[in-house]
């Protein structure tokens, strides 16, 4: 049987069969010390399967976008959707438009969106998460968006910029 909790592998590369023994025995006293001491796990990623991966939605994702330790934010060829990691749920959120690129700007608590067969950018307030039916905002002047990207200018007060790559040109604002 297995013991329960995250299982890590390293693999280490030894020029003589000595200096390999002497790893072993080093890594196996230092394993030992540690679990005499009862030190804490200090695991930094710890890998979770969220999905199935035969279904078909995983398959056509183009982004994500992590909201919370227990939920992940999907943009799909055919929308987007939330994944609850507690619940093991998948909602659908908003219209069944393509979502080609998703950021979260998690001060703001909101989705930026570049969504639809125009590939405009829309804003999405985090609350449509919850199953609030909430409006998705158009961004004026950013259909055709190959990229965008957003991130803090000022610190205080707390400024955001959002930066939309369109065909032959580059647009930005703040928030």
């Amino acid at each position: 049987m297995e013991p329960p909790g995250p299982r890590n592998s390293t693999l280490m590369l030894a020029d003589t069969e000595a200096e390999k023994n002497k790893w072993v025995v080093a890594l196996a006293e230092l394993h030992r010390i540690m679990k005499r001491n009862n030190l804490p796990n200090t695991t930094v990623l710890v890998a979770r399967e969220l999905i199935d991966t035969s279904l078909t939605l995983l398959r056509n994702t183009h982004s994500a976008a992590i909201i919370d330790p227990d939920r992940i934010v999907l943009g799909t060829e055919e929308g987007m959707y939330c994944i609850d990691l507690d619940r093991s749920e998948i909602a659908k959120i908003g219209e069944g438009k393509k979502i080609f690129q998703l950021e979260y700007i998690s001060e703001e608590h909101l989705l930026v969106v570049v969504s639809g067969k125009q590939r405009q950018v829309r804003l999405v307030p985090i609350r449509a998460l919850d199953g609030d039916d909430v409006e998705w905002i158009k961004v004026t002047e950013s259909k055709g968006c190959l990229v965008l990207t957003v991130g803090p200018v000022l610190r205080a007060p707390l400024t955001f910029c959002l930066c939309v790559s369109i065909k032959k040109q580059v647009n930005y604002g703040y928030s």
